[in-house]
């Protein structure tokens, strides 16, 4: 009987005489497996394990039960079913576009060192096509840095504009335009801020050419947001 040394020896003596491919190399294991079940002495078990590495959905082998065949395949890894991506983008990239009563306004990526501006609404007009006379806005936070006003241009045309002023500053409301050539009309009202939670709005007033009158339909406020950086 021969030891599992000499099997051994055999083998790396005619392991180059095998067909160098996955299936050759496979059958000639197999052999030599066999020779090492009846093989004696040299402290070796009954059982011998080898890996084969395969790639993904290749057929690794055929199980048969009552006669019914089944091939095994390579298993695919199973993918997770959410993935979080973290877009990591420059300063100054345009990331957003935020439109209010037709009016675009662009979000840039901020410069890197803080976490950027953040916006919150403080007041809205509930009638933005009604007239609006002199009174004072009542704001729902003072929690802010800045303040963005927007603002349409009378109580029929929803052209957009808006300003930003600091707490306890002001600003005027206005917009100008020409009916002719040498014929120009400006609306405008004037904006405070009174104190952290209270806006003042002034009249509003139409000057046409030399002439000035009042008009509570023209620069109408909609929104006011609060800005905090």
């Amino acid at each position: 009987m021969a030891t599992q040394k000499q099997v051994f020896s055999e083998a790396h003596e005619n392991i180059d005489k095998a067909n160098h491919t996955t299936s050759g190399l496979i059958d000639y294991l197999r052999y030599i497996f066999g020779k090492l079940e009846n093989a004696s002495g040299g402290g070796g078990g009954s059982e011998v394990s080898y890996t084969q590495t395969l790639t993904t959905g290749s057929e690794c082998g055929t199980i048969t039960i009552d006669g019914d065949s089944t091939k095994i395949y390579a298993p695919t890894p199973t993918a997770p079913t959410e993935v979080e991506v973290t877009q990591v983008i420059a300063t100054g990239t345009k990331i957003a576009t935020i439109s209010v009563d037709d009016v675009s306004t662009d979000i840039y990526a901020p410069a890197g060192g803080g976490s950027g501006a953040s916006f919150t609404k403080l007041w809205e007009n509930q009638s933005p096509t009604s007239r609006f006379s002199a009174q004072s806005i009542d704001l729902s936070s003072s929690n802010y840095d800045l303040l963005m006003i927007v603002f349409r241009m009378d109580t029929s045309r929803a052209y957009t504009k808006s300003v930003i002023i600091p707490k306890g500053g002001s600003a005027y409301l206005d917009f100008g335009y020409y009916t002719s050539a040498d014929n120009q009309v400006t609306y405008y009202r004037t904006i405070a801020s009174t104190d952290d939670d209270t806006l003042s709005v002034a009249d509003a007033s139409k000057a046409k050419n030399s002439s000035e009158s009042s008009d509570d339909t023209i620069c109408i406020p909609t929104y006011v947001y609060g800005i905090t950086l």
